[in-house]
Parts: C-alpha cells; sequence; structure tokens
C-alpha cells in the first residue's frame, strides 16, 4: 500500500481497520453513492465555476469522509479544502442533507467549524500586511497604499493573489497554537482514509497537513467564523427532542 508522498511520515504511519470495520464502511460507503446528489454537484459548479467532472470527483471524495465519520462515530474527523466546501453544499439542502444522514449514520452528522479564539480588540477581517514599496514601484506618499490595505483587508482570496516572491505578503490573524493540533487531527483523519480505502487520499483535493496555519491554506469554514482552515464532523447520539 502506497503512502501519500506529500503528506508527513509521522502523520501517515499506518493503520489497518479490523475485518468488521472494514465491512461497515464499505456497506456505509454503497449506500451513501446510491443518493442523488446531482442537485449538490449543480449548486457547487454554479457557485465555484469548474467544470461537472471536477464537482463530481469533489462529491465522491465527500461520500467518503462522511461514512468514514459515520463507521468510527467518536473519532475525531478533521477535513478542509474543496471536500469541506462541497459539504457546505451540501448542508444548505437541509432535507436531503438529514435523510442522508439518517440512512448512513442513523443520526444527524453535525458540522464543526474551528474557532479563532480572537482578543476583543481583534476582528475577523484583521490582517497583518508588510509592504515592499520597491517592488509596488509607488512613493512613499501615494494613497494607493491605503486603498490597497483597505481592499486587502476585505478580500477573502488575498491569499491565493500575491505568491512566490511578492510585493504585499499577507497573513490572516488565526490562533497559532491550534495548529500542530489542526494538523494531528487532519493528518489521522488522511491516515485512515489511506486505511480503509487501500489507496492515499488524492493530492489534488486533499491538502497536506503542513499547509494548516499558514497564508495559503484553505480557508472554506465561512460557516462560522471564517478565519478556521478546518472543519470536523459529530454524529448527535442524544435522542431527537419528543414532537409536540
Amino acid at each position: 500500500m502506497d503512502k501519500p508522498e506529500y503528506l508527513p511520515t509521522d502523520v501517515v504511519e499506518s493503520f489497518v481497520p479490523s475485518n468488521e470495520q472494514k465491512l461497515k464502511f464499505e456497506q456505509i460507503l454503497n449506500k451513501a453513492q446510491s443518493f442523488d446528489l446531482r442537485p449538490i454537484v449543480q449548486r457547487y459548479m454554479n457557485k465555484r465555476g469548474v467544470t461537472r467532472a471536477r464537482a463530481i470527483e469533489i462529491v465522491d471524495e465527500m461520500l467518503i469522509y462522511l461514512s468514514l465519520c459515520a463507521t468510527e462515530p467518536n473519532e475525531q474527523w478533521t477535513i478542509t479544502g474543496e471536500v469541506d466546501e462541497m459539504w457546505h453544499t451540501f448542508i444548505l439542502f437541509t432535507e436531503r442533507y438529514e435523510k442522508f444522514c439518517k440512512e448512513i449514520a442513523g443520526s444527524f452528522i453535525h458540522h464543526y467549524p474551528s474557532e479563532d479564539n480572537l482578543s476583543e480588540e481583534q476582528n475577523d477581517s484583521e490582517i497583518t500586511i508588510t509592504i515592499n514599496p520597491e517592488k509596488l514601484n509607488l512613493s512613499e506618499n501615494n494613497d494607493n497604499i491605503t486603498d490597497l490595505k483597505n481592499l486587502l483587508t476585505t478580500n477573502d482570496n488575498f491569499s491565493k493573489l500575491y505568491k512566490g516572491n511578492p510585493a504585499i505578503v499577507c497573513k490572516p490573524i488565526n490562533n497559532p497554537t491550534d495548529k500542530n493540533d489542526s494538523m494531528v487531527s487532519y493528518g489521522n483523519t488522511l491516515k485512515k482514509y489511506l486505511g480503509y480505502l487501500g489507496t492515499p487520499p488524492k493530492k489534488g483535493i486533499w491538502p497536506s497537513p503542513g499547509v494548516l496555519g499558514k497564508p495559503d491554506a484553505p480557508r472554506p469554514c465561512d460557516g462560522g467564523s471564517g478565519s478556521g482552515p478546518i472543519c470536523d464532523c459529530k454524529i448527535r447520539t442524544d435522542p431527537s427532542p419528543p414532537k409536540k
């Protein structure tokens, strides 16, 4: 069994599920794959501007992730990137999503975005900005500097705009104390993916744990505070409230 070359070796140590676990996962995944998710695929295509083939590829990976959650409901399953964005899209179809959860997990699969833990003086839009005037080719008194800073503080995609050796280096204010825990938890998810599927997570879809907390890390969890690069699932175990 090949290990993903792009992952740190300390988070892809071997995991071999029991025969019972593997059978349970395969049964859950087969059931998950039988659901009609065409509306979710179409919504994701419209929102993200991707091809149908790409959207189908992402939704297939989302089904694997949610099936893993249902197989080991007491495990912490951490996710990031496009698979998480597809999950966000699926949740918007509340009735369909609730039915899906009951069918594959017997209960609701909750979405838990990571939290920022910002101080009172900070807010979600704050970033630190380093400006290199030589690369900007702007004079020190140029008002465009202020305008550019204002633009960047409201641009969710700023980390994708400036790469390599940029004139402006932007870093979201995040909670650095959570980085290692997030990396380990996400790495364990990838490790178990490998164990259950027998194939490594697809490199073009599942980011390396090493990018978590960096400026160019995937930041899809806008359903919560917006600054957390990861999300977790949790299956509700408490009984539903009685109907009135």
